[in-house]
């Protein structure tokens, strides 16, 4: 059996995160992506247009099934205005330049189309991992 040590996003986190509004077909930009991120996505049967600064990460997320990846900036996306259903950042949001990719995120932006953003951290009220985390420290 293959472990992965990628974290996962529970089910559900997807339709919460765009608000129940991308069906099959609906066109997604993910910024700041991973193969693990790309591929969930994709398989909401959402048309997914990866944005990575990486020219070697954007090669590896093309290969993905439903997944076109272009090497850019989230600051200055390389996209048409109002021509997209939703803007996913996973684990990368702080990475950015809020006053560079908000503008360019709203711009890329249908009218009444989503931004979600998600982290993953670890839930410390859970017994085992309470116990995981002290050992850790």
């Amino acid at each position: 059996m293959a472990v992965s040590s990628a974290p996962h996003l529970p089910s559900g986190s997807f339709e919460w995160l765009t608000a129940g509004r991308v069906d099959p077909g609906s066109r997604v930009v993910v910024l700041c992506p991973t193969v693990a991120h790309c591929r969930a996505v994709a398989s909401h049967g959402a048309d997914v247009l990866a944005v990575h600064r990486d020219p070697d990460t954007a090669e590896k997320l093309n290969r993905l099934p439903g997944v076109m990846a272009v090497c850019g900036s989230p600051e200055s996306l390389p996209l048409n205005s109002s021509s997209f259903d939703a803007v996913l950042v996973h684990q990368g949001f702080h990475e950015l330049a809020p006053g560079l990719a908000l503008p360019e995120i709203a711009r890329v932006l249908r009218p009444g189309s989503v931004l979600g953003v998600s982290w993953l951290v670890r839930d410390d009220t859970v017994p085992w991992v309470k116990r995981l985390a002290a050992l850790l420290r």
